[in-house]
């Protein structure tokens, strides 16, 4: 006999907060294109570094700038979840009716916005906004290390 047939979502080896079936297959194809391209960032980093130490350059070993890299092609990931989070939470307190709640691409709106318009230069193609034009790229690595909690914290709570 046959057995039974596996769902779209277990083709991308991670999952979404358990609502793969509600996602779209291109979402969930453009996501797992860019976890590779950052995988693949961080690990031409690696070896970069280790072709330095193994030529004892001083301060080959930098794990803070393999951060940094991994940081820069997923720092859209954070905002994606912040968003999704929103739309969550407005559906449990609108008591999942779709006419109250906001959407998810809502909440990246209102992302985009308030940082003027700036966008993550490695997001999804499906993340961006199409009723606005970017007007340049958020600094992905001030965000790292300097008050990105506290960013976090302001940027959202007014919502």
């Amino acid at each position: 006999g046959r057995g039974k047939a596996r769902a779209w979502w277990h083709n991308y080896d991670h999952s979404r907060r358990g609502l793969e079936r509600y996602a779209s297959p291109g979402h969930a194809r453009q996501i797992l294109a860019s976890y590779k391209v950052a995988v693949q960032k961080v690990l031409g980093e690696q070896r970069r570094q280790r072709i330095l130490g193994f030529f004892c350059v001083p301060n080959a070993y930098d794990p803070e700038k393999i951060a940094e890299v991994y940081h820069e092609y997923t720092a859209w990931s954070t905002d994606l979840a912040l968003a999704a989070g929103a739309s969550d939470a407005d559906a449990v307190s609108t008591n999942f009716d779709d006419d109250k709640r906001h959407t998810r691409e809502y909440y990246v709106l209102k992302q985009v916005i308030a940082s003027g318009y700036k966008v993550h230069k490695h997001m999804p193609q499906f993340m961006l906004p199409r009723c606005i034009t970017p007007t340049g790229y958020l600094n992905e690595a001030a965000s790292l290390y300097h008050g990105n909690e506290k960013k976090h914290e302001s940027r959202y709570s007014s919502w």
